[in-house]
C-alpha cells in the first residue's frame, strides 16, 4: 500500500443527509483504495452530522471529520479550510449529493501522474472530467454535462478563456500538491474554488481534461451550481441566469483583479498577468469604454449567446 499514492478527498457538507449515504457508498467502492476523506460541515441542521459519524466509524482510519469547526462560512471558504487538513500529494474535491463511478480516482490519478512525468520539477497541475447529469433518483438526464451545457472542455486549458467563463467542474477535479500550495488560500473574491484553481493551473502549470464521465451529477433545486434543466425548469433557469448575468460578470471581474493583485511579479506568464489586469480593471471605465476595452482584448465566452450576455452585462 505504501507505494500506491494516497489521495485526499475534500468534502464540505451542508444539510446533505438525504444524499450522503449514496455518496459514501460510492467512495467505498472506488477501485483505488488508498484514499482519505477529509470532511468539514458548514453548519448543518439536519441529520448530516449523524451520517458522517456513522461512515467514519466504518472507516476510522480513512475519515477525518473536523468536528471542532462547525459554522457556516459558505462553500468557498469551507473548502479553503478543509485544504488545511490535507497532506497528500494528490487532492480531489467532492460534492455531498453526487455518486462517484468506481474508477474515478484511479482514472484521474493516472492522468495527473502521466502529466507529472513530463516535467523534471514540480508543476501545478489540474485534471478534470465530464459528468453524467442525473435526477434525484439517479436516472440519467443526459450522457454528457459538456454537451448539455454546450461547453468545449479544451477551453479549460486557456487562461484567457477561463477569465470570463469557468469550464471546470469542481467535483470532477484532481490537483497536485504544487497547485494547491500555489492557489491556497482561496480568496474571498474567487467565484468558486474550481474556477480559481483552473486559473492558477493555467498560469503556472497545466490543465488536462478526460473526455469521460466519472461521476453521476445530481441536478435538483438545492444545487449551488448545476446543469441547466429541461422543459419549464430550463426556461426558469435561463431567465434567472439572464437576470444574474451582470452580477456573475462582476464576480468574475473581481476574481481576475484578485488574481492580478496576488500574482503580479510572480513567474506567471506575462500575458496571464496583463489579461487579468485588463479584465479585472474594466469597471474603471464608463460603460461605453468597457465595451471598447473588452473588444480590444477580445474577451469572450464559449458561445455567441454567452458572449452577447457578457457584453450586455459590462
Amino acid at each position: 500500500m505504501t507505494n500506491i499514492p494516497r489521495v485526499d478527498i475534500l468534502l464540505s457538507t451542508y444539510n446533505g443527509s438525504r444524499y450522503l449515504s449514496e455518496f459514501f457508498q460510492s467512495i467505498a467502492r472506488q477501485t483505488h483504495h488508498n484514499w482519505k476523506l477529509l470532511i468539514r460541515d458548514d453548519g448543518s441542521t439536519d441529520g448530516t452530522i449523524s451520517e458522517i459519524v456513522a461512515f467514519s466509524r466504518t472507516f476510522p482510519d480513512k475519515v477525518i471529520f473536523n468536528k471542532a469547526n462547525i459554522e457556516h462560512v459558505g462553500v468557498l471558504q469551507s473548502y479553503s479550510q478543509i485544504a488545511l487538513l490535507s497532506s497528500s500529494e494528490y487532492i480531489m474535491f467532492a460534492d455531498q449529493d453526487d455518486v462517484w463511478l468506481p474508477e474515478k480516482i484511479s482514472m484521474t490519478l493516472d492522468a495527473i501522474i502521466r502529466m507529472e512525468k513530463t516535467s523534471t520539477t514540480p508543476v501545478p497541475l489540474l485534471v478534470h472530467t465530464d459528468l453524467v447529469v442525473v435526477d434525484d433518483n439517479l436516472s440519467a438526464m443526459g450522457k454528457s454535462f459538456w454537451i448539455e451545457e454546450n461547453l468545449n472542455p479544451s477551453n479549460s486549458q486557456s487562461f484567457f478563456l477561463q477569465l470570463t467563463q469557468n469550464y471546470v467542474t469542481g467535483c470532477t477535479v484532481m490537483v497536485n500538491r504544487a497547485l494547491l500550495d500555489m492557489a491556497w488560500p482561496f480568496p474571498e473574491k474567487a467565484v468558486m474554488h474550481d474556477w480559481w484553481l483552473a486559473l492558477v493551473a493555467n498560469a503556472f502549470g497545466a490543465v488536462q481534461y478526460l473526455p469521460r464521465a466519472t461521476i453521476l451529477y445530481r441536478q435538483h433545486a438545492n444545487n449551488v451550481i448545476g446543469a441547466t434543466p429541461k422543459g419549464s425548469a430550463r426556461l426558469i433557469r435561463i431567465i434567472k441566469k439572464i437576470i444574474d448575468m451582470r452580477g456573475s460578470v462582476g464576480r468574475s471581474e473581481a476574481q481576475a483583479k484578485e488574481f492580478y493583485c496576488r500574482y503580479k511579479g510572480s513567474n506567471a506568464a506575462a500575458s496571464c498577468i496583463s489579461d487579468a489586469l485588463a479584465y479585472g480593471s474594466i469597471r474603471n471605465y464608463n460603460r461605453f469604454y468597457r465595451v471598447v476595452v473588452a473588444l480590444k482584448h477580445g474577451f469572450r465566452k464559449g458561445s455567441l449567446l454567452r458572449t452577447i450576455g457578457l457584453y450586455i452585462s459590462l
